[in-house]
C-alpha cells in the first residue's frame, strides 16, 4: 500500500517536473523574444522562470534520492568486509537521514519566518514561492530515505541504497 502511494507521488513529481521544465523553456524564450525583438522585456518572466527552476530542482532531487541516483562514493563500502561494509552503509544512511530531518525542520522554520515577504515582480509570498519548495523537497527526501533504509536493512539485501530498477 505504502509503495503504491510513493510511486504515485513520484509520478506526480515527475510530471510536475516535466511541466516546470517546459514552462521554464517557454518563459526564457518569450523573455528573449520580448527583450530583443520587441524591445519591451517582461518584468515577471525571469522571476517566474527562477521559481520554476527552484521547484524543479527540489522535486527532482527527491525523485533522484528515491531512485538512488544521487552521487555517492561506493569504493569504501565495497572494499570492506561484508559485515563492516553493511555497518558503514547503515551509518551513512543514518547520517543522511539525520541531515535531511534537520533540513526539513529548518526549511519549515524558514517558510514560517518569511510569510510576510513578497517577491518583487509577481508579488507572491516568498515563503510559498521559494521556501516551500525546499521544505517539500526535504520532507519527501526524508520519507524516501526512511523507506529506502527499511527496505535496504531487511535481511538478505546487500546495500541500504539499492532500489528496484537502479542501474549499477
Amino acid at each position: 500500500m505504502c509503495e503504491r502511494i510513493v510511486r504515485a507521488i513520484i509520478r506526480v513529481s515527475e510530471l510536475t517536473g516535466a511541466a516546470l521544465l517546459a514552462l521554464m523553456t517557454i518563459l526564457v524564450v518569450l523573455q528573449v523574444f520580448c527583450r530583443y525583438v520587441l524591445h519591451s522585456p517582461l518584468i515577471w518572466a525571469e522571476e517566474a522562470a527562477r521559481l520554476a527552476m527552484i521547484w524543479l530542482g527540489f522535486l527532482g532531487a527527491s525523485v533522484a534520492l528515491w531512485r538512488g541516483r544521487h552521487i555517492r562514493i561506493e569504493g569504501l563500502v565495497e572494499i570492506l568486509p561484508s559485515a563492516l561494509g553493511r555497518f558503514v552503509q547503515r551509518a551513512i544512511d543514518s547520517l543522511v537521514l539525520f541531515l535531511l530531518g534537520v533540513m526539513s525542520v529548518q526549511s519549515w522554520n524558514l517558510v514560517r519566518a518569511t510569510r510576510q515577504q513578497t517577491t518583487a515582480a509577481l508579488q507572491l509570498p516568498v515563503s510559498y514561492a521559494y521556501y516551500l519548495a525546499i521544505c517539500l523537497g526535504m520532507v519527501l527526501m526524508t520519507c524516501y530515505q526512511v523507506m529506502r533504509m527499511v527496505r535496504g536493512w531487511r535481511p538478505g539485501t546487500n546495500q541500504g541504497a539499492q532500489v528496484v530498477g537502479e542501474a549499477r
